[in-house]
């Protein structure tokens, strides 16, 4: 039984090494015809082709209105009619800020009193490859602004002899670039500087009394509120007159 065995697994044994000796030919000599230039298989073949797709230009946005808000610009326009269209590129100045999906975008980060130039350009996506238009809109300036007034300062009047001294705190405001004194609504100082909180007015007359009221603006042009009649004043000399020298007392 040993013997039968050990002859069986012999024969088995030779199968398997005459079949590896074939594939490994088979293999050699499909390696030998693809060096060869030729099929690797016999049969049909099929030839795989690659068309390259066809990308126009895609026109540029149209009617594009800018309209200014505070340190920034709303930007809006009308889409154009593409097929792919996928998007937009926003460019303030030549350099790229924003790329959305519909025809709209706030742009922030500006600076009130700044003009801004703003182009759009439209982008189309077919096949996973974006193609960006090479014209721009009609280019539109834009200048940010703040729509809304600072707050009036709260002024402290001071009387001295032939004057008053004025003054008020710091605007709050970010963009506050200038102050005014106003002496009974007619303005008397001129304008000062975002750093100036104090004023004393010299052109005044003693024991008559006036009314002060301060104003700030805004680099957007807007002047804040007056509130009030204003605070009163009236410059008076305080100094106590010197006692008379040389007193000679008489009796009688």
């Amino acid at each position: 039984m040993e013997h039968a065995g050990g002859v069986g697994r012999g024969r088995r044994g030779g199968a398997l090494v005459r079949g590896a000796l074939v594939r490994a030919v088979a293999v050699a000599l499909a390696l030998g015809a693809v060096a060869a230039g030729a099929p690797p298989w016999p049969g049909p073949q099929r030839e795989l082709r690659v068309q390259p797709v066809s990308v126009t230009d895609p026109a540029p946005p149209t009617d594009v209105v800018v309209t200014p808000a505070d340190r920034a610009l709303a930007v809006a326009w009308t889409a154009p009619k593409e097929n792919f269209l996928s998007g937009y590129r926003v460019y303030v100045d030549g350099v790229l800020r924003a790329s959305p999906t519909s025809p709209g975008v706030t742009l922030t980060g500006l600076v009130n009193g700044t003009p801004y130039v703003v182009t759009v350009t439209s982008v189309t996506t077919r096949l996973l490859v974006e193609h960006e238009g090479t014209q721009a809109s009609a280019p539109v300036t834009g200048v940010p602004r703040d729509a809304v007034p600072p707050a009036a300062p709260a002024v402290t009047a001071t009387r001295g002899d032939g004057r008053v001294s004025l003054v008020w705190p710091a605007a709050p405001e970010y963009d506050v670039d200038a102050y005014e004194v106003l002496r009974d609504g007619a303005a008397v100082s001129g304008l000062l500087g975002r750093a100036t909180t104090s004023w004393t007015d010299t052109a005044v007359v003693n024991d008559r009394t006036y009314r002060y009221a301060v104003r700030a603006r805004d680099t957007s042009g807007n002047w804040s509120p007056l509130t009030g009649p204003g605070v009163a004043a009236t410059p008076t000399d305080l100094t106590a007159p010197s006692a008379p020298a040389d007193l000679v007392a008489q009796r009688g």
